[in-house]
């Protein structure tokens, strides 16, 4: 049985920035197979300032529809939710929870660090009993000053999801062993858009992470034990 999860994966044909078509969406699917992956979060991006949480689901269970994914691969239904002053009040984010869980994966916009964002995240535990899974943390190393950094691990309870392929670079490593020396809660992702580099350089994230943790911890983090799945 192929164990590993990937919690991030924009899979998904034709919806976002991801997968452009079916063919695509197979190709990615056939290569996270080869990987050792048994089930894939398809994660397409929401923004609670473009359309109403139910038009968005309606859009991702289509897009899921139209590809015949491979009996090896788990595909479950999520989303990727960028974190927008307000959405905690006006969104009804339990729709776009991991299923089977009360994990929801959300994204930092690509700007300076506002506390008011880690207000956001606070408000989806509180107002909708959530734990949020932050996306891709290692990539605001260039935005986020150490300040920053601690302001939101600050926050009790939360989830931290590294992309496998910034596992390739010796910076992204440092940031890693840092995060993981903190004890918090780490799961990983490829965050796939297409089968390119994201893909090829998570087989040699994964080579990476071996020697970065310990052995029970590397079929912990890659199973993404974390979210709780059943």
């Amino acid at each position: 049985m192929k164990s590993y999860v990937d919690s991030h994966c924009h899979i998904l044909p034709g919806i976002d920035d991801g997968a452009k078509d079916e063919t695509v969406s197979l190709d990615i699917a056939s290569k996270l197979v080869s990987l050792g992956f048994g089930t894939v979060i398809a994660t397409p991006h929401y923004y609670n300032h473009r359309e109403p949480v139910e038009e968005f689901v309606s859009r991702r269970n289509e897009a899921f529809s139209r590809v015949n994914f491979p009996e090896e691969l788990k595909v479950l239904l999520a989303a990727e939710v960028s974190i927008e002053e307000g959405m905690s009040k006006k969104s009804d984010l339990t729709k776009l929870v991991i299923p089977g869980t009360d994990r929801i994966l959300v994204e930092f916009p690509m700007k300076k660090y506002s506390p008011r964002l880690a207000e956001e995240i606070f408000d989806i535990k509180v107002r909708h009993g959530l734990t949020p899974v932050v996306a891709h943390f290692e990539r605001y190393d260039d935005l986020f000053t150490n300040e920053d950094y601690s302001d939101i691990l600050s926050l009790d309870g939360l989830i931290y999801q590294v992309n496998l392929f910034s596992l390739a670079k010796m910076g992204s490593r440092k940031f890693f062993r840092n995060l993981y020396n903190a004890g918090v809660e780490i799961i990983t992702g490829t965050d796939a858009h297409k089968t390119d580099f994201r893909i090829t350089d998570s087989e040699k994230g994964m080579k990476k992470l071996e020697k970065l943790v310990e052995c029970d911890d590397y079929e912990r983090i890659l199973r993404c034990e974390a979210l709780g799945l059943h």
